[in-house]
């Protein structure tokens, strides 16, 4: 699996523990939802401020967000 689908796929397992929908979790993070979407698909190369974006919501430990690349 490529590594921006495998963030993605990370990132939407780690908003779903929020129990947010994307529409309500890219708008608290101030992004447009469809952006947003793509990427949790893994059709993003997302850059490194949106990413703090969404572990600022989703991450006690900003690591987290990376995927294990061995999984």
């Amino acid at each position: 699996m490529d590594i921006q689908k495998a963030f993605g796929l990370k990132v939407q397992q780690l908003r779903k523990a929020t129990g947010m929908s994307q529409e309500k979790f890219a708008l608290s993070i101030d992004m447009d939802r469809t952006y947003y979407a793509s990427v949790e698909a893994g059709k993003r190369n997302i850059s490194i401020c949106n990413i703090k974006k969404i572990a600022d919501v989703n991450c006690k430990n900003k690591l987290h967000i990376f995927p294990n690349q061995a999984e």
